[in-house]
């Protein structure tokens, strides 16, 4: 198992499902999880997961994430600003998600997603 899909301690006591298993952003599995721990901070797993893939051909300003690269490295996945917008609160603690996405952000000339812009 590639080290950034090894379950974390609270994926190992928490019951969940196994799609959240597949992201290879350790922090992002854990607020899942800890979201859905409560009523009044859990989400809408379908609205989540619409919001994440968008079935095109080319990813666009729509698609949640994009995954550029082997998909169990962290080094490859980029968030959308939208996703970050909507979803900010899943990106809590993984400003390495942001600097990698930050990364293929300028490799097309676009801004930088600053962290105070996904707070709530």
């Amino acid at each position: 198992c590639p080290e950034a899909l090894r379950p974390t301690a609270l994926q190992l006591q928490i019951p969940h499902h196994p799609w959240i298993d597949l992201w290879p952003i350790s922090q992002m599995r854990d607020n899942l999880l800890l979201a859905n721990l409560s009523p009044s901070t859990s989400f809408n797993e379908d609205q989540l997961c619409n919001d994440l893939v968008e079935f095109t051909d080319f990813p666009n300003e729509q698609t949640g994430l994009i995954v550029w690269s082997d998909p169990w490295d962290p080094r490859g996945w980029e968030i959308s600003e939208r996703f970050a917008r909507k979803w900010g609160w899943t990106l809590k603690g993984c400003e390495e998600f942001i600097e990698v996405t930050n990364w293929w952000r300028a490799r097309r000339g676009e801004r930088e997603l600053a962290i105070s812009e996904l707070e709530d």
